[in-house]
């Protein structure tokens, strides 16, 4: 009987490897929420921009759960190096304060490395203004931040 343990084992081992595909035919369609079907992606531009302050109170009170910052667009304009470089400004997304921080200063680095150091100063006492905001968000914080 020892000789064939190892053989049996074996043999169920590929019997039940082999009905595990077979028996999958039998279950039920199990509904699946679509996330692209209760999030959207929108692009938000304000006329005359928002500063940074009133940003910050749009997403006041909102759940982090209901939105995804993609990604911003100031409204002061540079040459075309400058702007090539400010429109090729990657964030990771997340929350509306952490992605601000990070476009803010990787939007600083940018205008440091190219001696604007004028322009800097211009963040912080709002005369650069938010023009863009893209986001990934509900219906209802849409409407709430446009």
């Amino acid at each position: 009987m020892k000789k064939y343990t190892y053989t049996i084992i074996f043999i169920l081992f590929n019997l039940a490897f082999v009905y595990s595909f077979l028996s999958r035919g039998d279950e039920d369609d199990i509904p699946v929420f679509l996330e692209e079907e209760y999030y959207q992606v929108y692009n938000i531009e304000y006329d005359d921009g928002i500063t940074i302050n009133k940003y910050k109170e749009l997403f006041t009170g909102v759940n982090y759960d209901d939105y995804y910052i993609m990604g911003f667009k100031f409204n002061k304009e540079y040459n075309d190096k400058i702007n090539n470089y400010i429109e090729n400004i990657e964030i990771k997304g997340g929350n509306f304060l952490s992605t601000l921080e990070e476009y803010v200063s990787k939007y600083e680095n940018i205008l440091y490395l190219n001696n604007r150091e004028d322009d800097i100063n211009l963040i912080y006492n709002g005369s650069i203004r938010i023009k863009k905001i893209i986001v990934r968000c509900t219906r209802d914080v849409y409407d709430r931040i446009k």
